[in-house]
């Protein structure tokens, strides 16, 4: 049971990571994503 606990401190100290880093990353965020919907969309309708 603890290796479960464990895996979910893990889990929550990644996420909040994750936020912390996407506040400064906004705008690179954005790019990247909006790249990936023109691929996805490009592929779609090839």
């Amino acid at each position: 049971m603890p290796q479960k606990e464990a895996e979910f401190q893990e889990l929550h100290l990644q996420k909040e990571f994750m936020k912390e880093t996407r506040k400064i990353n906004i705008n690179e965020d954005n790019k990247i994503f909006i790249i990936l919907i023109d691929i996805i969309w490009a592929n779609k309708y090839d």
